[in-house]
């Protein structure tokens, strides 16, 4: 009874403990002394705190986990069994320095062991294939923070405290963006209230693995290189901690990088917006992403250093220091390697003048944002009627090269190359951002900062505000960026000690010498792009501070120009009475989620018939908004959008309560970029107007056309699902009868592997005897919503085949004008019959169908089915109709179908697609099972196989 009783009170002592989420880095676990350390910082805060840890890989680990990975890849079998070596020596030393016991430590390395075994068979299956998927390199770049929470559970159960390691795979909910995961925070909130607060309860100190997460479906993905700093965050937010310290390297935020400037020093506390700001900007010691799920709740976050403990490092808050108020500059952060990207468009299908101007900086944001390129900042360098318009964008170097070709192909299809080089063009640049409260408000601090940089004989390319206030970025060349940053510390005075607030004010005068170099300075005009600036949901917007700049650079053409401002929104209070009104009446007429999404249906199958396309606006209001200030904000907005739209526009829930969609109907390809342009201009305005800058960072817009654009230079493009609501609710309708057509495929196809493995070694020894040439040919395929899938089959082809030949064939089949006729047979064909790439074995394993079996581990992992539509190559998709493409889009892709078991190849294209949407129609199990039954037959008659 007393042990009974103690349990309670323990449970209740625990529970009332204030809550903290504790994560440590590589450097910091990076032996079995950094562990031991850390154990003991643990054990120290868990008399005060209920804890849970969130752990890195051992220092290094990751990156020789990804060279295995990349090793595999390229079939060096021999580099990975070294690497896994080196890391299971490195594991196994660590474990014996720190567990005592011998039972205890040889359970450990076992268990590590099975780890690294693990990771082997994947690198064995990379090898194997000579192919690495983004899904595989997830999977075993995050085998370091798995085996590294093993360790620090042990050590902390060594020291006397309760723990228990958890993956994070079982808590972390993400999407499917394997390298650079983002979670779905509902989902995971769930399951860490369910697994880890229980625990926590009972005193027992969860240790989560920190970078990887997990699909709903458990495949495994990672947050991006970094990530352990998120998933610290994500599960702070979802345990709904009293704070999140990261414990590195380094005590706390910097004054600039002391590796460059000596003089910096910690900032003991700092606000979100500017320590986002200063992550964006450059600073190292947070993931860009980090402060995402703590703002939305307000949850403090410290930035320790574990091998000094004792130092108080920096605290990051909503609202920073008490005296955060200041004006002025807190902090420097530097991006050494960046590209000045150059854009001279000439008048654009007639387009000039201001409103022309809008277009092109949204197409030239919008087409760095396609290939997920950081624009750092974006401004225009002159602009009149009958001239061309300069665009400057600066770039991560590492992105400068994806973006310049995108962008040649968006101003400049088609043209020669070395029009479209002369018309593009980037140069090596830096930039250094000062980040600060209230900038714009501090009327010389860019005067001080210039002074600085003409005392060290520095020039400045452009001079450029944020969208925030709290920014102000420098672009300059390279070689004068350590100079700068060492001169605006010491001329702003981020060195000395702080006192009473930041120690730039806007009342101080430059200094003698500043005045003396300001005719030196180059300044330069913008408007602002800053992704930075809206953390939750990165929604451009067009935001900029004018500043009077002037002067070149060596390699950097000369530029002039007038900023262009944001349309604040002006005489808020004219008309509130009139503006309600509309927004009232606009308000009745939006239309219930289910009526909406009916309508969007439709509108895509009028679609399929008459092909003239419609655009979807999707505005996620989020859960984040107090209802009575949704419906204040959501009037507004719809008085504002109801001035832009037509009579046969159509407005409604997309997702009740959460998402408006705003569907524009039967428009042209040139009143596209018109209509994004508009939208996204009211939108800005009245969302900046009404809202707070943590209000309107949980505000997404998204805009989706149908038909989609394919262009197949740029990349395989996907089909969008959020323009097929009535398939996504179809799934979910048929959500158990899926899963146990998953379980049949899953069954099914190991079954076939296991009984048809002699078949398999017979068919790779007649191959290979053969011809010369791999046994298994790879082909990239399109599965449901044109997602790119690796299709394996036997080779029956001779290699380096030229696939002109039956690209051209397909060409005609699709378009209805090839009439089937062939010598060999009665009736029409539609497949190629005599291809001359075809070996002598390849023509029987085609007739029998035996190419195909490899397929069978397509369905084991879930690329296909047993049963669905024929999965099509790129260049067929290209060719396709509108209403073609269901065939693709509506179900996953299978080895056997409708078309299979009834005519094959004597039935034409057209007719194969009726039957394919036809299965889709009239899909249950049964379906499948009597499809399945009728293949063996059409697979023996062969006379439907070429």
């Amino acid at each position: 009874m007393n042990r009974f009783q103690d349990k309670i009170e323990k449970a209740h002592s625990t529970a009332r403990k204030p809550r903290q989420v504790m994560k440590f880095g590589g450097t910091s676990v990076g032996d079995a002394s950094c562990i031991a350390r850390v154990v003991e910082i643990t054990r120290v805060a868990s008399r005060d705190y209920s804890i849970a840890v969130v752990v890195s890989a051992m220092g290094g680990v990751t990156n020789r986990l990804i060279e295995a990975a990349n090793q595999s890849k390229a079939g060096n079998e021999s580099a990975v069994a070294d690497i896994f070596s080196e890391l299971t020596k490195r594991h196994d030393e660590a474990v014996k320095a720190l567990i005592h016991s011998a039972a205890e430590r040889h359970c450990l390395q076992a268990k590590l062991h099975d780890i690294f075994a693990e990771g082997q068979r994947l690198c064995q299956g990379s090898i194997v294939s000579r192919e690495l998927t983004l899904r595989t390199l997830d999977a075993i770049a995050g085998l370091g923070e798995r085996l590294c929470a093993r360790i620090v559970t042990a050590a902390l159960v060594e020291t006397g405290v309760a723990s228990e390691a958890i993956d994070a795979t079982e808590l972390v909910v993400t999407d499917s963006c394997h390298g650079a995961a983002e979670p779905a925070m509902d989902l995971t909130r769930a399951r860490c209230q369910s697994r880890v607060l229980p625990l926590l309860r009972e005193g027992i100190l969860p240790v989560v693995t920190g970078f990887i997460g997990a699909t709903e479906e458990g495949v495994i993905t990672t947050l991006g290189r970094g990530g352990s700093d998120y998933s610290a965050t994500i599960l702070g937010a979802a345990l709904d901690a009293d704070g999140v310290v990261i414990w590195s390297d380094v005590t706390g935020l910097l004054t600039a990088d002391p590796r460059l400037v000596p003089e910096a020093r910690t900032i003991p506390e700092i606000s979100y917006r500017e320590a986002a700001e200063l992550a964006y900007f450059g600073a190292k010691v947070l993931h860009p992403k980090t402060l995402r799920p703590v703002m939305r709740r307000g949850i403090p976050v410290w930035i320790r250093n574990t091998f000094e403990p004792e130092e108080e490092g920096t605290k990051i808050t909503p609202g920073g220091p008490p005296n955060a108020n200041a004006d002025g500059a807190r902090a420097l952060a530097a991006i050494g390697e960046a590209s000045l990207i150059t854009v001279v468009v000439p008048t654009v299908n007639g387009v000039s003048g201001t409103s022309g101007l809008s277009e092109i900086l949204a197409r030239t944001v919008a087409t760095a944002d396609a290939v997920q390129a950081d624009v750092l900042a974006i401004w225009q360098s002159s602009l009149r009627p009958s001239s061309p318009v300069n665009i400057c964008l600066v770039t991560p170097s590492a992105m400068a090269t994806r973006t310049v070709v995108a962008l040649r192909r968006e101003f400049f299809p088609g043209q020669i190359t070395k029009k479209a080089d002369a018309a593009v063009f980037d140069a090596a640049v830096s930039v250094i951002t000062l980040v600060g409260h209230n900038l714009r408000g501090v009327s010389n601090i860019a005067m001080r900062a210039g002074a600085a940089l003409g005392q060290n004989d520095v020039n400045v390319i452009a001079t450029v505000h944020g969208s925030s206030e709290c920014s102000l970025s420098l672009v300059l060349p390279q070689e004068g960026m350590n100079r700068a940053l060492v001169g605006i510390h010491r001329e702003l005075g981020l060195g000395a000690l702080p006192t009473e607030g930041p120690p730039v004010h806007g009342d101080e005068n430059p200094s003698a010498c500043g005045r003396a170099s300001r005719r030196r300075q180059t300044e330069a005009s913008a408007t602002v792009f800053h992704t930075s600036d809206l953390i939750s949901n990165p929604t451009m917007q067009l935001v900029g501070k004018s500043a009077d700049v002037r002067g070149t650079t060596s390699g950097v053409p000369r530029m002039k120009g007038k900023l262009m401002m944001s349309r604040q929104a002006r005489n808020r209070g004219i008309a509130e009475m009139a503006a309600d009104s509309t927004a009232a009446a606009a308000e009745r007429e939006i239309l219930d989620e289910a009526t909406f999404q009916r309508m969007i249906t439709r509108e895509r199958k009028r679609t399929e018939r008459s092909e003239n396309p419609f655009l979807l606006m999707l505005l996620d209001l989020g859960h984040g908004l107090p209802s009575e200030r949704q419906g204040q904000v959501l009037r507004k907005l719809l008085t504002a959008l109801s001035s832009a739209t037509r009579e046969t526009d159509v407005t409604g829930w997309y997702w009740q309560n959460s998402v408006v969609g705003l569907m524009f109907t039967e428009i042209t390809a040139e009143e596209r970029s018109s209509i994004v342009t508009t939208m996204m201009s009211r939108v800005s305005e009245v969302l900046q107007s009404n809202l707070s800058l943590r209000q309107f960072s949980k505000i997404g817009m998204s805009f989706h056309l149908y038909p989609e654009d394919w262009d197949q230079e740029t990349a395989e493009r996907p089909g969008n699902p959020t323009l097929y609501p009535d398939l996504i609710d179809r799934e979910h309708q048929q959500k158990h009868l899926r899963i146990t057509k998953r379980v049949m495929d899953v069954i099914g196809s190991g079954a076939a592997l296991l009984l048809l493995s002699p078949v398999f070694a017979v068919i790779a020894l007649l191959t290979k005897l053969t011809s010369k040439g791999p046994v298994i040919y790879r082909q990239q395929r399109l599965g449901q919503f044109g997602e790119t899938f690796e299709l394996l089959k036997f080779r029956s082809m001779c290699c380096d085949s030229d696939p002109k030949i039956h690209q051209e064939f397909m060409k005609n089949v699709i378009a209805g004008t090839h009439d089937g006729k062939t010598p060999d047979s009665d009736k029409p064909v539609y497949k190629m019959t005599n291809d001359p790439r075809i070996t002598v074995i390849g023509a029987f394993l085609r007739r029998s169908s035996l190419d195909e079996l490899p397929q069978f581990f397509n369905v084991l992992k879930g690329d296909m089915s047993l049963v669905g539509p024929r999965p099509p190559l790129a260049y067929e998709w290209e060719e396709y109709e509108i209403w073609h493409r269901r065939r693709v889009l509506e179900a996953k892709p299978g080895i056997t179908g409708l078309w299979q078991t009834q005519g094959r190849s004597h039935v034409c294209f057209d007719d194969m697609v009726r039957l394919d949407l036809q299965y889709v129609k009239t899909w249950s199990l049964w379906l499948d099972l009597r499809i399945l039954m009728k293949t063996p037959r059409a697979v023996l008659m062969g006379d439907d196989a070429f």
